[in-house]
């Protein structure tokens, strides 16, 4: 775990001067965590944490991949879920802070379950707000479908930025 947290923690570090130095537009690293609700298998609560990369298209529209890890406990023993994801968010395109709407798809799978990947959509909306140059501070809800429509989702993510690009 702690090469897993050490390689998170280098690429967020390092992986802005890369991207700028290949003329990169806006865009950045996220890293989120905080609750979920679940309806799945049983309802609850569980804890989830993201990373996610960002690009502007336009100065409005921001295309955003990443994953997320979900973890939840519906008895005795514990669920975690993998769920990457690709979407994209229409933002205020300009200010410090920059609230957004959007959505997209992508999958599940379950850690230590069967080896299948289940569909996802999701909708979110957020803010992403400048705090220095190269960093800010991001608060994000997202519903998910998985499997669409036989289970879902509603994650709270809140985290830090590292900003790239012009």
């Amino acid at each position: 775990m702690r090469t897993l947290t050490a390689a998170l923690v280098w690429v967020v570090l390092s992986l802005p001067e890369a991207l700028t130095a290949q003329g990169a537009r806006q865009g950045g690293i996220s890293i989120l965590a905080g609750p979920t609700s679940y309806d799945l298998v049983g309802t609850g609560n569980g804890f989830n944490a993201a990373l996610r990369l960002d690009g502007e298209v336009l100065r409005f529209l921001v295309l955003e991949t990443g994953a997320s890890y979900f973890r939840y406990r519906p008895g005795p023993s514990t669920i975690s879920y993998v769920m990457p994801e690709i979407g994209v968010q229409l933002q205020v395109p300009k200010g410090a802070v920059r609230p957004y709407l959007g959505g997209g798809l992508g999958g599940a799978a379950e850690l230590k379950g069967p080896s299948r990947l289940l569909l996802t959509l999701h909708a979110a909306a957020g803010l992403r707000a400048r705090i220095s140059e190269g960093w800010g501070v991001r608060g994000d809800v997202r519903l998910r479908s998985v499997d669409p429509f036989s289970g879902s989702t509603l994650d709270f993510g809140f985290g830090i930025i590292r900003r790239v690009g012009r």
